[in-house]
């Protein structure tokens, strides 16, 4: 058996605390207060995006239909 503490995570892998969603998704990490879509002229579509990596691929989807609404492809 091999246990990984968040902070071994951290080190290991340079997951944000440890967490591979970028950081909790708790209440006050949802929705408008997490990243999302275009920003600073680059398209986010990571774990750390809304609406996060806990529902498998959702977040490149969201990206990939804003980007072809927009005709930049």
């Amino acid at each position: 058996m091999d246990i990984l503490t968040p902070f071994d995570l951290e080190n290991l892998l340079g997951l944000t605390e440890g967490n591979i969603f970028h950081g909790s998704i708790g209440l006050d990490n949802l929705f408008t207060n997490r990243l999302s879509g275009k920003v600073g002229g680059i398209w986010l579509c990571g774990s750390s995006a809304h609406p996060g990596g806990g529902v498998m691929g959702a977040v490149g989807k969201q990206t990939s239909q804003r980007i072809l609404s927009e005709g930049l492809i």
